[in-house]
């Protein structure tokens, strides 16, 4: 059941950001509707996503104590990696 609560919240999620993109019109200040005016949505959607798992586990380790293997430690590695190669290879397009 709780995996089931997990893809509802992940596709609510999903369908924010694609409504916040298709919207193209907001009026009321929303940093992300911002954003997504000169970045793609699928590099929003991804940079923001990287971004939340990080500080989320940043949380879970010093505010939870949760312990973490190698194998997670590189994993999260990897991300931040990535996430920086992300932001610093992509060229705002208007969109």
């Amino acid at each position: 059941m709780y995996w089931g609560y997990l893809f509802f919240a992940i596709c609510s999620s999903i369908g924010t950001f694609v409504s916040a993109k298709l919207s193209q019109g907001f009026t009321v200040f929303m940093p992300f509707t911002l954003a997504i005016r000169e970045i793609d949505l699928s590099v929003a959607y991804s940079i923001g996503c990287a971004m939340g798992m990080v500080v989320c586990v940043i949380i879970d380790v010093w505010y939870f104590n949760a312990s973490m293997n190698h194998g997670a430690i590189l994993a999260i590695l990897m991300i931040i990696v990535c996430t920086v190669y992300l932001i610093t290879s992509t060229t705002p397009t208007s969109g």
